[in-house]
């Protein structure tokens, strides 16, 4: 079982997708699903608990790159390709996360990501290995 909040989890599981999307099989033929050069979307919010906001600002900013937005000293926004994310302080609310198996994997219940052009991608998969 995975723990929810933790960034050493997070970029295990984020490694581990990593490596599961190069088996996927395809939706729609392109085995990436890469984003369109011409696709809109209105950007979204999500909000989620954290363990420590000074280890969410380490992964967020740090390993992902995201840009720091307004904070408190119980939340912190980034912003996540365009989208806002918001880590709570909310200790409580962090527990073992559920599971479920996606193309023979076992992927947390609870999650979110992005879909990145293969470029985006293979720069990102460079900073978590070297994490």
């Amino acid at each position: 079982m995975l723990r929810l909040c933790s960034p050493r989890v997070v970029v295990g599981a984020a490694k581990a997708a990593m490596a599961a999307s190069l088996k996927a099989p395809s939706y729609n033929g392109n085995r990436h699903n890469q984003p369109s050069a011409t696709m809109s979307i209105q950007p979204f919010h999500l909000a989620f608990p954290t363990h420590d906001l000074t280890a969410a600002r380490g992964f967020y900013l740090d390993l992902l790159g995201c840009k720091e937005g307004r904070s408190s000293p119980h939340w912190v926004d980034f912003d996540f390709y365009g989208h806002q994310i918001v880590a709570h302080l909310a200790p409580d609310e962090c527990s073992m996360a559920k599971t479920s198996e996606v193309d023979g994997d076992n992927v947390p219940c609870r999650h979110f990501g992005i879909v990145l052009t293969m470029k985006q991608w293979h720069e990102l998969a460079e900073r978590l290995q070297a994490a």
